[in-house]
């Protein structure tokens, strides 16, 4: 397959999955919420925007980029001569590799911001009715992360192909620079900030705070997507960095991997662990309510805990399979 053919269907699937996830989030996080007389404020709605394509930019680039040099170490891109001669003038590549979609992502968001800014504020001066609301989220937050995801995956490509490292980093020192700090930052501003989204009436109306149960399932319902979403991508980029020996292999002592299924099992039980270390916290401090801010650090805190932790198995993981690939 050619590159610029992969990287057009990059951008078709990163795109779709994050213009459902804008549309989604839209109407179940903004409308629902934060909505006056069946409309949401200008200003509400070119912040969420903004927040929600700033980390659909990031994670649809690194994606692509990671997608790339998977596909690329099982032979399935062919680069034409044009393409050879952009790899060959590729920059070295930065560590950790998560800044580069961060730069491009953080100057691409700038243009989606004056969009975003001129759509809310000059169409709909007054708030924004669910019919306006879906459409400007689907395609400025699905579009940046299509832009981001078809360049990147190229431009990765390209730095990694070109410049293989003489010298491995450490395991530990590249799970901790590489996937630690990433998944935790993340977690933390992400689910902190879809916190105060989804719970922004208690926030409204102080008087009526969050119950007990309803946090609990929150953090079980949470726990259990962090554990599928984190190790996905964790996972192929450090298959990618072992390959390429960015990294030396995990000591196993000669233990086979666990099975696909064993490992999703795995993260699921600790990040669920994790979770439940929470509740059963609550419940002994006898907490049977929550008002926003605490909602919000909660929210932030136990998904950042369970993210780190499931991303330091699945780079071991990832790690350990693509030194045994030759």
């Amino acid at each position: 397959m050619k590159m610029k053919t992969f990287s057009s269907i990059q951008a078709a699937i990163q795109g779709g999955i994050f213009l459902f996830v804008g549309i989604l989030f839209s109407v179940v996080g903004m409308y629902l919420n934060f909505n006056v007389d069946g409309k949401v404020s200008a200003l509400a709605m070119t912040c969420y925007i903004i927040m929600t394509g700033f980390w659909a930019g990031v994670i649809a680039g690194l994606g692509g980029g990671n997608i790339s040099r998977m596909d690329w170490h099982k032979g399935n891109i062919k680069l034409t001569p044009e393409e050879e001669a952009k790899m060959k003038k590729a920059k070295l590549p930065i560590s950790p590799m998560w800044l580069i979609p961060l730069v491009y992502g953080t100057m691409q968001l700038l243009a989606v911001a004056v969009l975003a800014a001129g759509f809310c504020f000059g169409l709909f001066p007054d708030g924004l009715p669910l019919y306006a609301i879906i459409p400007v989220s689907a395609i400025l937050i699905g579009g940046h992360a299509a832009l981001a995801a078809k360049v990147m995956s190229a431009h990765l490509l390209y730095r990694y192909v070109n410049n293989p490292r003489t010298e491995p980093v450490p395991f530990k020192l590249n799970v901790v620079r590489e996937h630690l700090i990433s998944n935790v930052l993340a977690n933390i501003v992400i689910n902190g900030a879809l916190g105060f989204a989804l719970y922004h009436l208690v926030f409204v109306n102080p008087d009526k705070p969050m119950p007990l149960v309803l946090m609990i399932g929150d953090m079980i319902v949470t726990s259990f997507f962090v554990s599928i979403l984190v190790p996905a991508g964790t996972s192929m980029q450090a298959e990618n960095e072992a390959r390429e020996k960015w990294t030396v292999s995990p000591d196993r002592g000669g233990k086979p991997l666990p099975g696909l299924i064993r490992q999703n099992l795995r993260y699921i039980l600790v990040s669920e662990c994790i979770g439940a270390c929470f509740i059963i916290s609550f419940l002994v401090m006898g907490i049977q309510s929550f008002s926003i801010w605490p909602i919000v650090g909660i929210k932030a805190i136990q998904p950042a805990i369970s993210g780190g932790a499931v991303a330091v198995m699945a780079a071991y993981w990832g790690t350990a399979k693509g030194s045994q690939e030759k």
